[in-house]
């Protein structure tokens, strides 16, 4: 996810979830269940700007998928013939 939006947020918010992420990764190594939920924690609200900026995206992409003309369909007419009746 980062990888993918890293360039999407500013340097400071990218920084941010980075340490984050390294905090809560070192954090599962112990066994302090408090240290793990405050790390956890503190990297959910450092990643939730990335989020936003994921689902403005999104709802862009749909908005624009909405406008977008849909291209013809490919009906045909069916021609009927009846044989021609003798006489």
């Amino acid at each position: 996810m980062l990888k993918d939006y890293g360039d999407k947020v500013g340097a400071d918010e990218k920084s941010k979830i980075e340490a984050g992420l390294k905090d809560a990764e070192e954090a599962l190594k112990s066994d302090d269940k408090a240290r793990i939920d405050a790390k956890a924690q503190a990297l959910a609200q450092a990643a939730q700007k990335l989020g936003e900026k994921m689902y403005a995206d999104q709802q862009k992409q749909d908005a624009r998928a909405a406008l977008k003309p849909k291209s013809p369909s490919r009906r045909t007419t069916a021609t009927w013939s009846t044989p021609s009746s003798p006489r």
